[in-house]
């Protein structure tokens, strides 16, 4: 596992790009993949735009991210993820409505997690992602 913080870095391996606007939860879920010791690089990005352009220099097997974001909400990023790179999807948000869950799994959205989130739940989620994607 590789941390990439560079856009113009280009890699070979398969990569989970994760987006969240607020810097403490991002540090968290960083460490949290990191721990997870996958044969991934972990990418971060604090808005979609930033997302999409970090998605074009590295294959993306997995996208992590939150609903509301700055730029493009999370449900557009899935969308155009999915249309682009058919990459898998995991969304973690405090949005919870059944509007918001219907959205997000219309557009693209394959696993959806409720915060506050146990760290099982969402390791779950990432390794039967990441399964699914080979």
């Amino acid at each position: 596992m590789h941390d990439v913080w560079e856009a113009d870095l280009t890699s070979s391996i398969p990569s989970i790009i994760v987006v969240e606007d607020a810097p403490d939860i991002l540090i968290v879920l960083r460490r949290m993949l990191r721990d997870l010791q996958l044969e991934h690089d972990i990418i971060t990005a604090d808005n979609g735009p930033s997302a999409l352009a970090q998605a074009a220099h590295h294959p993306c097997a997995l996208l992590i991210t939150d609903y509301m974001l700055n730029g493009m909400n999370g449900v557009d990023l899935a969308r155009e993820f999915k249309a682009r790179w058919q990459s898998n999807v995991i969304m973690i948000t405090a949005y919870t409505s059944t509007a918001v869950r219907a959205e997000a799994c219309a557009n693209g959205v394959d696993e959806f997690i409720a915060k506050p989130f146990f760290a099982e739940r969402l390791e779950a989620a990432v390794r039967n992602m990441l399964t699914v994607a080979k």
